[in-house]
């Protein structure tokens, strides 16, 4: 992209992330708005230089924006203490000593997970009531309470952690602080009914949120009677299960490094656990408590790292994660009793896993866990006259865009293909994972493009890979740290493909005049390419590999196919016909008739062939009356189906999920059915899991009574992957990671929740 502008369509796909990240910074959704516009501007006045990864650039833009906004804001904030300082209220400024404290309570919120933090962040930032959160969110009031009451437990138990030892000082520091933010809110005089108008103090979003949560934090330490306790030690939960689990670890049912448990004989004696939930908690969830550490193979907390966290994946499939960052500490409370599986990773160090059971007399559990570091190699790519190969890509004007060189790391040495990368750099391919911001890439030496880091020790093929065609191939042995590639220039540029199409009227043969095409894939966004008087279209200097062809003209349907742009030569689709577009209009319903408004994906189906292609790219969404509207449709058969069978990112929800299943549409004809209607059904909730096996990077399709392709995924970790589905039979298919099939099993799924079990 170098310093081309960048297209309008390329930043709002990137535009629901970046809001919701500067909701996360900043708390409020108004001044979210402001500071993604602001992203914006500067992203047209000033693109980067390359577009390896815009989200990524994107993303420590906004970070930066908001820092700076909240330095000034500092700055703005000492100008009114000191004012406030003539006028005898000096008193109200946080102290000096009080700082630590600040940043501990402020650290501690922000690496809540969700949906806790935001909730958090409403209720004590934007001073929202659970009433009026609950509203917000289409929530029961008491499911807010709830979450609110987890998110202090974790809270207080990962400040008692991190100042253990100086309880009472720390405690006392909060009481004050809660003081000086009933001054700093109110005004030194006002009372708590009626917030001050010119009272008030402008303060920082961090210490806002600090002093909130100081203020109830102190409540609850006050509550409890915490600070009575002689040494500060904390009463135990209610359920008197033991502090810390003291049994040895278990082995890792994946092969992977099991979690290596530490619990401290003066933990076990003062009774490390949290206090006693309030009863009206108590009701809602259990009092379990699961936390601890990440250490390093030294027994030192893991710090500083760009990620580090904890995830537990339930016996329903249910996914929570836990922030680890702060110290290497993570905390999960108030966890329903039940078997859970931890999988625990940092970036440099190699994931761990385990299983823990939470019950009635083993309800809380500590685990110390230590993590093994994993190889990492640091990559340079440079020409054969020694320049960084990146700097000579940024000063060429003939290229269309900047080839993204990912290196990956493989077991086998790859052939010319190596289809897995899709463009984005950041995520793990093969068995590395490859990294070009953080503050381990800001520690390379000039010239480096980034580390790559190793899921399995060396020895390993290491490849430069351009999209999906392999570049170079170099064995790395143990012991190397540094890979480097010698590609030139002119060698690269041979790689590239041209891809050539001809568009046509398939009624007459006339060729279509500005019909236009685009490509779905690849490394850069390109915003299409328009027909000539012939209906030419010639893409060149594509990346080569796999991409989404789409055609469309006004008037005709659109035409979507899959292709494989061969390097250094040109692909010739030759001609593609389009009929006359068929609109079809269908009402989405659910059980009782009621309309449902739902997110669908639309796919094709080759009844000749038997071969199902789903679109990648696109949602489409049915209104709030139920009506759902599809244009650029052709004579052929399509399958329209609810975007929700996969479940991995559910939370916790009562409401009834409703689902589709695979529909067919015959347009062979060239007219739409009429009154269409789409019934939805109450879904079935089936895990699928992995037996006695490692399951990580394996993946599963799930086959409907038509023999259509329903969900196709993989797995994370060794715990369930939750799937909702409508009654039925299926048939489940487990492959591996070059999607060879190793076991086929039926399954038929009734009202009431499954769990599958696959082995090789």
């Amino acid at each position: 992209m170098g310093a081309d502008l960048i297209p309008h369509e390329m930043l709002l796909r990137h535009a629901g992330f970046l809001r919701r990240l500067a909701h996360d910074l900043v708390g409020d959704w108004a001044a979210a708005d402001d500071a993604v516009q602001e992203v914006w501007v500067r992203a047209l006045e000033r693109p980067p230089r390359r577009s390896s990864n815009l989200r990524g650039w994107l993303r420590v833009m906004l970070t930066n924006l908001v820092r700076t906004k909240a330095r000034n804001d500092a700055r703005r904030e000492s100008r009114e203490r000191e004012r406030a300082n003539e006028r005898g209220q000096d008193a109200l400024a946080p102290r000096s000593e009080d700082e630590a404290i600040l940043r501990s309570v402020t650290e501690a919120v922000l690496a809540l997970e969700e949906p806790l933090r935001a909730t958090v962040l409403q209720h004590y930032f934007q001073d929202l009531t659970t009433a009026e959160i609950a509203k917000r969110e289409n929530l029961p009031a008491s499911t807010v309470k709830s979450r609110l009451q987890r998110a202090l437990e974790i809270l207080r138990a990962r400040m008692e952690r991190k100042h253990r030892g100086d309880e009472r000082s720390w405690r006392s520091s909060l009481l004050a602080l809660a003081l000086r933010d009933r001054a700093l809110r109110w005004g030194p005089h006002a009372a708590p009914a009626a917030k001050a108008g010119t009272g008030v103090l402008l303060m920082t979003l961090k210490m806002k949120i600090a002093l909130g949560c100081a203020a109830v934090l102190a409540a609850v330490f006050a509550y409890r009677g915490l600070t009575s306790r002689p040494g500060g030690s904390s009463e135990p939960l209610a359920s008197s299960g033991p502090v810390a689990s003291t049994s040895a670890p278990k082995a890792a049912p994946s092969g992977k490094p099991a979690l290596e448990t530490v619990t401290k004989p003066s933990e076990r004696a003062a009774g490390a656990a949290p206090a006693e939930i309030p009863a009206a908690a108590r009701n809602e969830r259990p009092a379990t408590l699961f936390y601890g550490s990440l250490l390093d193979p030294a027994g030192r907390p893991l710090t500083g790292l760009w990620s580090a966290g904890v995830s537990l994946t339930d016996a329903d499939g249910r996914r929570r994660y836990g922030d680890a960052k702060d110290g290497g500490s993570f905390a999960f409370n108030a966890l329903p009793y039940g078997k859970y599986w931890v999988t625990a990773g940092a970036d440099g160090f190699r994931a761990a896993e385990d299983v823990i059971d939470l019950e009635a007399g083993h309800a809380q559990i500590q685990k110390d866990i230590t993590l093994q570091p994993v190889p990492i190699l640091k990559i340079r790519v440079v020409t054969p006259e020694g320049e960084n190969l990146f700097d000579v890509l940024r000063g060429d004007t003939n290229l269309s865009g900047h080839p993204v060189l990912v290196p990956v790391a493989t077991k086998d040495r790859p052939g010319k293909w190596f289809n897995e990368v899709v463009g984005s750099l950041n995520n793990t391919f093969g068995i590395g994972h490859f990294w070009n911001y953080g503050p381990r890439v800001q520690a390379l030496p000039s010239g480096c493009m980034g580390i790559l880091m190793l899921d399995q020790e060396l020895p390993a093929y290491v490849s430069l890979v351009n999209y999906h065609r392999v570049v170079q191939t170099k064995e790395v042995m143990p012991g190397e740290e540094e890979v480097r590639f010698v590609v030139s220039l002119d060698d690269l540029m041979a790689t590239l493909a041209t891809i050539h199409v001809q568009v046509v009227d398939a009624d007459t043969q006339t060729p279509l005049a500005g019909a236009n095409a685009m490509l779905w894939g690849g490394t850069y966004m390109d915003t299409g390419k328009r027909s000539d008087s012939s209906g030419n279209i010639v893409f060149e200097g594509r990346e080569p590999g796999e991409f989404d062809l789409h055609v469309r003209a006004k008037g005709y349907e659109e035409y979507k196919a899959h292709i494989l742009a061969d390097s250094g030569t040109t692909t010739d689709l030759g001609q593609i016909a389009l009929d006359k577009e068929i609109q079809l209009e269908a009402k989405v319903v659910d059980g009782s008739g009621a309309p449902r408004s739902e997110r669908f994906s639309l796919g094709t189906f080759d009844p000749a062939t038997h071969k199902l292609t789903m679109e990648q790219q696109r949602a489409y969404q049915s209104g709030g009356g139920g009506l759902l509207k599809l244009d650029g449709l052709g004579r052929r058969v399509y399958v329209l189906r609810t975007a929700n069978h996969d479940a991995v990112n559910d939370q916790d929800n009562p409401e009834t999920k409703w689902v589709s299943g695979d529909v067919l549409v015959d347009l062979r004809s060239g007219t739409a059915p009429a009154n269409f209607v789409v019934s939805l059904v109450p879904a079935t909730r089936m895990m699928i899991a992995v037996k006695g096996e490692p399951a990580e990077g394996l993946r599963f399709i799930v086959m409907d009574e038509q023999g259509l392709d329903l969900v196709s995924s993989r797995f994370y970790g060794t715990g369930p992957r939750p799937l909702t589905l409508p009654q039925g039979k299926y048939r489940v298919a487990l492959l591996d990671a070059n999607k060879t099939v190793l076991k086929e099993q039926s399954v038929t799924l009734g009202a009431t929740a499954q769990t599958l079990e696959l082995s090789r």
